[in-house]
C-alpha cells in the first residue's frame, strides 16, 4: 500500500481524520510490483506539473525498492518538500523493518538506535522471541499475534493493563516454554501470567510440559492462568491438573480468572 498526501508535516491518521479528501491509497500486488499505472494516479496532485511528476514519480519507485529490498514494515517520507528551483526534497523519513527478517538484514540491524527498545524486549530478542512492552502488569504468552491481540482486547474490556506480550509462534517445544516464562518474568511489572494456546501445529500437552516445568521459576507473587485448545488439548489440561494448574477452553474465562485474582491482589 501507497500512500500519498499534500498535506505534510503531520500524522497521516490525522490527516485521514481531518482531510480524507487529500489521501491517494495506491494498492500495489506483491507479485506485480509498483508499476507506472499506480503513480499516474498522482499527477492530479501535483497539479499536473509533469517535471515535478516525473521526479515524484522516481521518489516513488525508490522508495518502493526500499521497502522491498530490506523486508520493511514502512518507509515514509514526511514532509516531502518542493524548493524554489523545483526539486523535491526529503526534510524527514521513517524506516521500519520486520524484526523477522532481522537475520537477512544485518547491516541495518547492527546499526539500529538499540536505546529505543525497552530492556525486556531487548532480552527476548537475544532469546528468540518477539516481546512487546506493553503498561500494566499481565504477561501474554500466546502462539500467534492474533491470539495475543484477541486476548489485549478482552483484558483492556476488564480493564486490565498488560505488562508485556511474548509469541511463541508455531511448533513451541517444552523448552521453548520454560525459556519464554524465564524471559517475561524479568519484567517487574508482571504479576500475572496469562497463557493463550490454540494448538495446531504447536501441540496443547507440549505447551502444558513447558507449563509444568516452568513453574518453579516463576515467583510466588506471580498468578499463571492458561487456556489451551485445539491439537491435545485434552491432555494438556490433565497435565496441568497434576501441577495444580486448573485450565480453561474458553478465552474470556481465562480473563475472567486472572482479572479476579488481580482484583484481589
Amino acid at each position: 500500500l501507497v500512500i500519498f498526501s499534500s498535506f505534510g508535516g503531520m500524522d497521516i491518521e490525522e490527516v485521514s481524520k481531518k482531510h480524507p479528501e487529500k489521501i491517494t491509497k495506491l494498492y500495489v500486488e506483491e507479485l506485480l510490483g509498483i508499476q507506472d499505472f499506480h503513480i499516474n494516479r498522482l499527477l492530479p496532485l501535483v497539479y499536473n506539473n509533469r517535471e515535478m511528476f516525473s521526479k515524484l514519480k522516481k521518489i516513488v519507485k525508490t522508495l518502493y525498492s526500499i521497502y522491498k529490498k530490506h523486508d520493511s514494515l514502512i518507509v515514509e517520507i514526511n514532509p516531502l518538500a518542493l524548493t524554489e528551483n523545483g526539486d523535491l526534497v526529503a526534510l524527514d523519513g521513517k524506516m521500519e523493518i520486520d524484526n523477522n527478517a532481522n537475520y537477512r538484514q544485518k547491516l541495518l540491524v547492527d546499526t539500529d538506535n538499540k536505546g529505543e527498545e525497552d530492556p525486556i524486549e531487548l532480552i527476548g530478542k537475544k532469546a528468540g522471541f518477539v516481546v512487546i512492552k506493553l503498561k500494566g502488569n499481565i504477561s501474554i504468552i500466546s502462539n500467534g499475534a492474533g491470539l495475543a491481540l484477541s486476548t489485549l482486547d478482552l483484558l483492556d474490556k476488564y480493564n486490565m493493563g498488560v505488562a508485556n506480550i511474548l509469541d511463541l509462534s508455531g511448533g513451541a517445544t517444552p523448552e521453548k516454554v520454560i525459556q519464554a516464562v524465564k524471559v517475561v518474568i524479568q519484567d517487574k511489572d508482571v504479576k500475572g501470567i496469562l497463557f493463550n494456546i490454540f494448538g495446531g501445529i504447536t501441540r496443547c500437552d507440549e505447551i502444558a510440559r513447558g507449563i509444568a516445568g516452568a513453574l518453579k521459576s516463576i515467583p510466588e507473587d506471580i498468578s499463571v492462568v492458561c487456556r489451551l485448545q485445539g491439537t491435545n488439548r485434552d491432555e494438556g489440561i490433565n497435565l496441568l491438573k497434576d501441577v495444580n494448574l486448573d485450565t480453561e477452553t474458553d478465552l474470556e474465562e481465562t480473563v475472567k480468572n486472572i482479572v479476579s485474582i488481580m482484583n484481589r491482589g
